[in-house]
């Protein structure tokens, strides 16, 4: 009797939907299906309760929803029934094809928890007519949007540090596109496909323009688009090829993440750089001593060095990621024996720290 107990227990139903325990120590289930065909509005909750254990709910199974991959297991009315959908902030992850070919979906509230939305999950979403990519979201597969042509305004999560192939294919009625993160040093040759004819509004948060095809904004696509940029940085943008197809480049972003810094080192000084203009630089210097190694009974004391830690900050814009360099002192010092008393040790380091803090 015990078997079949257990496995009656690893799924069950509430509500609109059907759940799968994946973990019943952790206590945490994934959607699985439908109870009763598919409802016009639909809410995948961060929690479910049964038998008086709440479970959260962390995933969502591929074909758990109707999409047109899966017409065979629902019935193809079911397909189209749906018209506003709301994923709790427990879900990780969107199956490929989660919604594709749903033409009566018209909104779409994503989860802050999301890390990857599948490839197509939005695939000929034709009623869809805005997105938001959570901030969590890393991972984008190609064609999420393929085909949404009722779709004017997108925002991409502000974690992406690449745009996949095809994102954003056949859609006419695109308006505006905020790509959200500061972190790509690369878009996709392969943005767009077709005619874009109301396209107005592009926003940008790279201080340092990423690297871009001749085809990733092709003139046809924005000749009457306006892109936005961090402030200060339109005329590196300008100064591309590749981004002089829009009908004006404007440095009106204030929200854009501070680029990453960079340190230099020449004729024994430490400076810093940032293509994010105006910012300040907030740093540390600490030392590691002498390393000391036996070698046939005597001490071998190696190079000391430095570590030069930098953040760039900015009024009105995110801070930069952190940045760690290691400095040898022979890169600050030509003499090695800085306090001249014979040997390179630990005071040498106190004397570096003293150079690169107080300038003395």
């Amino acid at each position: 009797m015990l078997v079949p107990i257990l496995t009656m227990a690893q799924s069950f139903t509430s509500g609109d939907l059907q759940y799968w325990v994946t973990s019943s120590y952790n206590l945490t289930v994934e959607v699985a299906g439908l109870t009763n065909g598919m409802p016009e509005h639909l809410e995948i909750p961060n929690t479910v309760t049964y038998s008086n254990l709440v479970y959260k709910v962390t995933g969502i199974r591929e074909n758990a929803l109707p999409n047109s991959q899966n017409l065979s297991k629902y019935d193809s009315e079911e397909l189209n029934k749906l018209k506003t959908l709301c994923v709790g902030d427990n879900v990780t992850e969107l199956p490929q094809y989660f919604l594709a070919g749903n033409t009566s979906v018209r909104a779409i509230q994503l989860g802050s928890g999301l890390k990857k939305i599948g490839a197509s999950a939005f695939n000929s979403c034709t009623s869809l007519e805005s997105i938001v990519i959570p901030d969590g979201v890393e991972n984008l597969d190609q064609a999420v949007l393929w085909n949404c042509t009722n779709l004017k305004s997108v925002r991409l999560s502000k974690s992406l540090t690449s745009v996949p192939q095809s994102l954003l294919g056949k859609c006419p009625s695109l308006e505006v596109i905020d790509f959200g993160s500061s972190k790509y040093e690369e878009l996709n040759s392969m943005l767009f496909s077709g005619a874009y004819p109301n396209l107005v509004n592009i926003t940008m948060r790279n201080a340092p323009p990423p690297f871009t095809w001749s085809t990733t904004f092709p003139a046809p696509v924005v000749k009457n688009t306006y892109l936005h940029v961090p402030v200060g940085c339109a005329q590196a943008y300008k100064n591309m090829a590749s981004y002089q197809n829009f009908k004006a480049i404007l440095d009106d972003v204030t929200d854009a993440q501070c680029a990453d810094p960079q340190i230099h080192v020449s004729k024994g000084r430490i400076g810093f750089s940032c293509a994010t203009p105006g910012v300040t630089f907030e740093y540390t210097v600490t030392t590691m001593g002498a390393k000391e190694e036996v070698l046939e009974n005597e001490y071998i004391i190696s190079e000391p060095y430095l570590f030069v830690i930098v953040q760039a900050t900015k009024s009105g814009c995110e801070p930069s990621n952190t940045l760690t360099k290691k400095v040898p002192y022979s890169a600050l010092f030509s003499s090695p024996d800085l306090n001249g008393d014979g040997s390179v040790n630990t005071t040498d380091v106190v004397e570096i720290y003293n150079y690169i803090i107080n300038g003395n």
